[in-house]
């Protein structure tokens, strides 16, 4: 039985699934708290849209289908949602 240690980047970019980690590093665009974020507030819409997946506890990304939201507009929502809550305060 061989014991793979450590992954080569190659792996790593080329897989369909990956870890919060794995898709950080390939993305260094997304900050970890950003992602957290949007995987949190949009679980059901990333859920729908094969952008993530759940194996066990463990969250996985679907980079294609993830990116592919993204550009869509679904995390156009962020914003959206911190400005009504700011003016909700003001009023």
């Amino acid at each position: 039985m061989v014991i793979q240690l450590a992954t080569n980047d190659a792996d790593i970019n080329s897989a369909p699934l990956k870890t919060k980690t794995q898709f950080l590093k390939c993305n260094p665009a997304f900050t970890k708290g950003g992602l957290d974020w949007v995987i949190f507030r949009q679980k059901d819409s990333l859920l729908k849209e094969r952008a993530i997946a759940y194996f066990g506890r463990r969250i996985l990304i679907h980079e294609q289908n993830f990116n592919q939201y993204v550009l869509a507009g679904g995390t156009r929502i962020i914003g959206e949602i911190l400005s009504k809550r700011g003016r909700t305060h003001d009023l």
